[in-house]
């Protein structure tokens, strides 16, 4: 039996696909419910995915493997793992661990699920000098490496710590970036599923465009223009705004996450990637919205619009 980490993104579907062709070892889906995303809605939209897909992708030729029913766990049943808590308590602070709330639980799966496999891909050719994305980088300077089969090893004096929180995963695609993952499936024929996955990681019907996660794959530039075309617009705008002012690409990203509506009084919101709290008088949000949607609408030609006009200084 061979375990999976799927969420019905790209990476994921892809990993999942290319485990499927290579093998006829059934293959175990794994889904764990953060309260991150369930609040959110999220999750929602990557169950609703996963259950569009599973059908499509078991019926796609070339499938060799039986695929099981995804197991999706709440993160508060996740099983218990000797030692790891008291790791995760002792590195929490630690970047790449901070910023990522799935690593405080996903190692508790890796006694009762094996060499489960994670979907992180590499990053756009050209990025980083090294070539290597974050996490590698990141790992890396914990004395940790990623094997060409996605396993980890870890140094004499590598951070034990660290290797407990990520040593039972496999990072299988951590030297396959998107635009390879994209002409893979298609190869096989099998971009009828491209439109099926859920690479936003908001509850909107659509890809956003402006969240951490749609925004990796707009640095392909216009790979994923025709794939998720109106979070490439989105996410053109969200680039000319910065290069006004970084606070109005936040207020963009609220008024894309609000379905083109911002909210207004007092808000608590982490569009800038950190939790803060902003005020938004009705006045600034009707000039707001209405600099915003002349953008949407002027796109790609975001110098003619006059911003003056709508009371933006």
């Amino acid at each position: 039996m061979r375990y999976i980490l799927w969420s019905g993104g790209l990476d994921s579907t892809y990993l999942l696909c290319k485990l499927a062709r290579e093998s006829d070892e059934p293959i175990q889906p794994i889904y764990v419910l953060f309260p991150e995303t369930v609040n959110r809605g999220a999750a929602d939209k990557e169950i609703e995915a996963q259950d569009n897909l599973l059908p499509f992708i078991r019926s796609e030729h070339g499938i060799r493997a039986e695929i099981l029913k995804p197991i999706r766990i709440k993160e508060d049943d996740l099983p218990y793992r000797e030692g790891f808590e008291e790791a995760y308590d002792r590195q929490q602070n630690e970047p790449l661990v901070a910023k990522h709330y799935m690593y405080r639980a996903l190692g508790k799966l890796t006694d009762k699920y094996p060499g489960i496999m994670i979907g992180i891909e590499a990053p756009p050719p050209g990025r980083f000098a090294n070539g290597i994305g974050r996490t590698e980088t990141a790992l890396n300077e914990y004395g940790i490496h990623i094997q060409d089969d996605g396993t980890l090893t870890r140094d004499e004096n590598g951070n034990k710590d660290m290797f407990t929180i990520f040593g039972g995963l496999k990072f299988c695609i951590a030297h396959t970036n998107a635009i390879e993952e994209l002409e893979a499936l298609k190869k096989w024929g099998y971009e009828d599923l491209i439109p099926l996955m859920r690479t936003c990681c908001t509850a909107l019907p659509q890809q956003c465009g402006v969240c951490s996660n749609c925004e990796i794959k707009m640095l392909y530039g216009d790979t994923f223009k025709t794939i998720m075309p109106r979070a490439y617009v989105n996410y053109q705008v969200k680039q000319y705004l910065k290069s006004v002012d970084e606070q109005y690409a936040n207020y963009f990203t609220l008024f894309v996450w609000g379905q083109y509506h911002l909210p207004t009084g007092s808000i608590t919101t982490n569009a800038s990637g950190t939790s803060h709290k902003i005020f938004l008088s009705n006045e600034k949000v009707g000039k707001l919205e209405g600099w915003f949607n002349a953008l949407l609408d002027s796109y790609p030609n975001f110098d003619k619009v006059d911003r003056a006009k709508y009371g933006i200084e």
